[in-house]
Parts: structure tokens; sequence; C-alpha cells
């Protein structure tokens, strides 16, 4: 996808590239560099953290993403794993109008 970098480490998500992105479209291109690499520093998904929530801070879901903002400060590593999963209930907590691309 023109909106990753490969990195030595695997996908490097650049928000910077990816933030204007609709949230479920964000998910989506982060839910496919769980898949090219292992582990995410804190940094890079504090980064992509606060781009959602920058995005949903009006929504429900927003709450489940200041948790994980918090746990950022308190961990070394994340598995591709536990963030895919993360993403995953982030999707499945979207407003219906996200998923269907209508405007919120």
């Amino acid at each position: 996808m023109s909106t990753e970098r490969v990195s030595a480490t695997g996908v490097d998500l650049a928000a910077t590239e990816i933030e204007n992105l609709a949230p479920v479209d964000f998910v989506g291109v982060w839910l496919a560099a769980t898949e090219a690499q292992e582990v995410f520093s804190p940094a890079s998904v504090q980064r992509m953290l606060f781009v959602l929530y920058g995005q949903l801070s009006e929504q429900p879901i927003a709450q489940v993403i200041g948790s994980w903002l918090t746990l950022t400060l308190q961990r070394e590593l994340f598995a591709s794993k536990e963030v895919a999963e993360l993403l995953h209930e982030i999707r499945d907590g979207l407003p219906a109008a996200e998923l269907s691309g209508s405007p919120a």
C-alpha cells in the first residue's frame, strides 16, 4: 500500500501520511502492518492511537483508545497479535457512518 513504508523492522506507519484517512481505513492500514511486523514500540503504538483518538474523541470507543494510550507509558513492546486485537475492537466500535463511508 502506498501509505506504508517498509523498514528493516517491518512496516513503518508514517502518521503524517495516513492521518487523513477515515478511521476505518486507518485501522485497515494498521492491521496490514500487524501482519508484516512481530512487535511494535510503545512510541509507534502511541502515535497511531493519538491519530485515532483525535478522529474518534466524541465516540464511546475513545475510552478504549485512552486506556491503551496510558498503557503505552508502561510497556516496552507490544506484540502484533495484541495490537491486532485492539484494532479489531476499535473497528467494531466505530459508528455505522464510519463503516459505510458516509460523512459522520
